[in-house]
């Protein structure tokens, strides 16, 4: 397909960049982790700008491939009778375009609630008015990295899933025991994560690449829960064993909650603790609020290309920095130099096109699931529905599947409760660190007054003391 060929250009042409950091030729790939992960700011912020030049380098290639596939797209709906861009996909997860069009109108309002909020509170715990886009997912200040070897890792995981159901933990185990995992980075491994199913006959393989921070352990969490739903599902067939997007994301978040909630019960200190909800947070938002921005880019330059006819590269810069602004919200500094051309590092839009929309789905979903575990007094019955989920695989569509557990996706207010699961993180994140700024205060107040107590003030001398005729009488 001519789709296929111009997918292949872009990823030849993202695999090829490079970016110089202090010396260093990085990959794409390698240039994003280290604005990620790199402790030092300045370091961060040149890898940041570096990207960002060099990926405006390349805009006029970028820019004819996404609008040669958005052509390509139009002229495939007309002869399938799409009205709109994104309904193929639709189809393909097996769900109604009221369901996602009620799902983001309700994560576009939460913007100011959510990801407005958490990042204007970030930015003060930094100092700063508006984040750097490269500090908007770094620890806070002070936090420690979390993660840990390998084997603490896999014992986390498979204790939560016990802990959930013996059963989906018997099934984990094998992915850990059978060599089911590739996790080692070696050089040429193609980064990202994923579990890939193969066919019903045989175990599906999950690719990660562990380097021992906290958020690999989530990623690993989250790719097991998907290969355990890929196992049950396997008794379905060929033809029905594959879950819709969807409901594969929804098993991947719901995996990585339970697990995230294994290791938050597991931690005492305060400050590790206010930075693993934290990085969960956001987490979340680049889950709903980031891949929603994603969608909603993604639906604008369709519907343009379509009506106006080719897409400037700077038009492109344009309506990705417009939905980025709405999502991440003022306190995020997207004004800085060359923010407006990280359109091109993202792969989905051209491989998938609106299949971000499922991630915003999947979280809002498992949230709404695991708030229903933890507050019901029917645990068994409650793991018992949701092996019934997994096991349907693409079997039983999202709609039914959800209305096991009495959600109507097609309910606005469903999508709304879903969100205000990730509000209350937010909450309790707030708390916590109001708790821990009480803490510290209380603990200087106490070291000041010791202090004073320990050393007496020196006595004044009299204002005469130098006098050469002596003190006054």
């Amino acid at each position: 397909m001519a789709e296929d060929a111009w997918a292949r250009l872009f990823d030849m042409t993202l695999a090829q960049l490079r970016a110089s950091v202090r010396g260093k030729d990085l990959t794409v790939q390698e240039t994003l982790r280290l604005i990620v992960t790199a402790g030092d700011p300045l370091l961060r912020r040149e890898a940041y700008a570096e990207l960002g030049r060099v990926l405006g380098q390349n805009k006029k290639v970028f820019a004819l491939i996404v609008n040669t596939l958005a052509d390509l797209k139009a002229a495939d709906d007309e002869q399938r009778n799409f009205s709109n861009p994104e309904d193929a996909r639709h189809l393909a997860n097996q769900i109604e375009p009221e369901t996602v069009n009620a799902m983001a109108k309700a994560v576009r309002e939460s913007y100011p609630g959510l990801a407005h909020r958490y990042y204007a509170w970030k930015a003060k715990k930094f100092g700063v008015v508006r984040l750097h886009p490269a500090d908007r997912n770094v620890l806070l200040p002070g936090s420690k990295s979390g993660g840990g070897p390998w084997e603490e890792a896999e014992n986390a995981v498979l204790d939560a899933w016990r802990k959930f159901s013996p059963q989906l933990a018997g099934i984990g185990r094998q992915f850990f025991d059978r060599g089911w995992i590739d996790a080692q980075p070696r050089a040429n491994k193609d980064g990202g994560a994923f579990s890939h199913p193969a066919v019903p006959a045989v175990h599906p393989y999950i690719l990660i690449n562990y380097q021992g921070c906290a958020g690999d352990v989530q990623t690993l969490a989250r790719e097991l829960g998907k290969g355990i739903q890929q196992v049950l599902a396997a008794g379905q067939g060929y033809l029905q064993s594959t879950p819709p997007q969807v409901l594969s994301e929804t098993a991947g978040a719901f995996g990585a909650l339970l697990v995230f909630h294994e290791l938050l019960d597991r931690e005492k200190d305060l400050g590790v603790r206010r930075g693993m909800i934290a990085r969960k947070i956001e987490d979340m938002l680049d889950a709903v609020a980031g891949q929603t921005a994603l969608f909603t880019f993604e639906q604008k330059v369709h519907q343009e290309r379509k009506n106006k006819g080719e897409l400037s590269p700077e038009r492109l810069a344009q309506l990705w920095q417009e939905t980025q602004k709405d999502s991440l919200g003022p306190a995020v500094n997207l004004d800085t130099d060359g923010a407006e051309n990280f359109w091109m590092s993202v792969p989905h839009p051209v491989h998938a096109p609106f299949g971000g929309y499922a991630a915003a789905f999947g979280e809002c979903v498992a949230n709404a699931l695991y708030a229903e575990y933890a507050k019901t007094d029917d645990q068994p019955g409650f793991v018992q529905k949701y092996t019934g989920l997994l096991q349907a695989g693409g079997a039983q569509r999202p709609d039914a599947a959800l209305a096991g557990f009495g959600f109507d996706a097609s309910d606005p207010q469903f999508w709304k409760k879903s969100l205000a699961v990730i509000e209350g993180y937010i909450d309790a994140l707030m708390a916590l660190d109001r708790k821990i700024e009480a803490i510290q205060k209380t603990r200087k107040d106490f070291k000041d007054t010791a202090s004073d107590i320990a050393v007496p003030p020196k006595p004044k001398a009299p204002d005469n003391e130098h006098d050469p005729r002596g003190p006054a009488l």
